[in-house]
């Protein structure tokens, strides 16, 4: 075969091909390399899921100050950006809309204390509109009527939004009360109390004041009484007089309502003294059991007077007081009549002959007593009910055991001796308002 020159050259060019192409698969080995992993692992996080009360929230810095309710513990979290916050309702909400007292579902970061969601719970109970709370600070309880609930030392009491003592807390204080389980959170103050006292109300003493439509107190000589924050309506009563007036109470301030103005249009007072010759005479006035150890300051106008006393005739009078002092000397009759309670007599037979005609007197087995105080309070006489002070009872000569009961005070006990002669009027202490 005869080798030409083109044979040649084909030659040469399907050599430095074939070069070329094993020349491009050697770098295309050699630069191989493994290919990058997209999967990176996670690191694990724990989260804690907690209920808390709110004890205070720094705004500024996003800060919230949190008493954990299960294990009465705190802790601090700060809201960053992406935290969920929401109200009860799970609508968004800012951290100025957040409170003190407020009691939260969180969910953080167990080591690095990350907060992931804060939300306002409704995983509580709560009371609106309570008045008479009582704190037992012995026992760590606060009593709503007949209910109690157990406290701790991170118990929240708040008023406009600042912390409180419970002492600072008045019985006619609105409130609301807010727990979690069996145990009390939250005692907020909605609405406060001030103080209203009464001056120049000489006439009024032993009146009544009503303050709207729930409350009334007898007026004392140093009358000043606590009242709830607001305008609230008065009936000043005594007598056949009366007066209302409307006032606005503000919190923590005292209201002095000055009755002088009233002078022009009250009757005037009489200071009366009653003196009897015997001891243990009961006095009515108007039909009503009075004391008499001291002058009694009464209006000016016409009363009536009863005078009682066992063994003597009744006494009866219309008595008029128009003058500043009276001095009024009553003297009971002894009674001579069959009948009376000062004993019965049977006259001698005039023929002489007196079996069973003999003059004998009985004494009385019963004693008329009089109990004034303390007013409304149920009164039991030997542990039976004898009804609601002031009263008027009949007890045998002795000594006779007393007690006095009234719901939401404490019960006391009081023995009296009954003895004729001696002054039959009693007046027992105010009870004590329970714990």
């Amino acid at each position: 075969m005869k080798i030409t020159y083109k044979h040649v050259v084909n030659f040469v060019l399907i050599c430095i091909c074939a070069f070329t192409l094993t020349a491009c698969k050697t770098d295309e080995a050699n630069n191989t390399k493994p290919p990058i992993s997209t999967t990176t692992e996670s690191a694990s996080v724990t989260f804690e899921r907690i209920i808390a009360v709110i004890e205070n929230v720094d705004y500024t810095n996003k800060v919230f100050d949190l008493v954990n309710l299960e294990t009465d513990t705190k802790l601090t979290l700060t809201s960053e950006l992406g935290v969920q916050l929401s109200d009860k309702y799970g609508d968004p909400i800012t951290v100025n809309q957040f409170k003190k007292g407020d009691i939260v579902r969180v969910k953080y970061e167990g080591d690095t204390l990350k907060p992931e969601s804060i939300a306002i719970t409704a995983e509580i109970w709560e009371y609106r509109n309570v008045t008479g709370l009582i704190f037992d600070k012995e026992n760590k309880v606060v009593r709503k009527g007949a209910d109690t609930y157990p406290y701790t030392d991170n118990l929240m009491i708040i008023q406009d939004d600042n912390k409180i003592d419970s002492d600072a807390i008045s019985n006619v204080d609105m409130i609301t009360i807010k727990g979690y389980k069996n145990q009390i959170w939250v005692v907020q103050v909605d609405n406060g109390h001030g103080t209203l006292t009464l001056k120049n109300h000489k006439y009024f003493i032993d009146g009544m004041l009503d303050i709207g439509l729930e409350t009334s107190e007898v007026i004392t000589e140093d009358f000043s009484i606590e009242v709830p924050v607001g305008v609230i309506n008065l009936r000043i009563e005594k007598g056949s007089f009366f007066e209302e007036k409307e006032v606005m109470i503000e919190r923590d301030s005292e209201y002095v309502l000055d009755l002088s103005y009233l002078d022009s249009v009250v009757p005037k007072l009489g200071n009366v003294e009653f003196i009897f010759d015997q001891v243990g005479v009961t006095l009515y006035i108007n039909g009503r059991a009075t004391a008499y150890a001291e002058q009694l300051e009464l209006p000016y106008g016409d009363y009536t007077v009863e005078a009682k006393k066992t063994g003597f005739d009744d006494y009866k009078e219309v008595f008029r007081i128009e003058e500043p002092y009276v001095k009024k000397d009553i003297k009971l009759k002894p009674s001579t009549t069959n009948g009376n309670t000062g004993g019965t007599t049977t006259e001698p037979d005039p023929t002489g002959n007196n079996e069973g005609n003999t003059q004998t007197t009985t004494p009385p087995t019963d004693i008329a007593i009089s109990i004034l105080a303390p007013s409304g309070v149920e009164i039991y006489i030997d542990g039976v009910f004898a009804g609601t002070l002031p009263k008027e009872v009949k007890l045998k000569e002795g000594s006779h055991r007393i007690t006095l009961r009234k719901d939401g005070y404490t019960t006391a006990e009081h023995t009296i001796e009954v003895k004729e002669g001696m002054s039959q009027l009693f007046s027992f202490p105010e009870l004590t308002i329970l714990p």
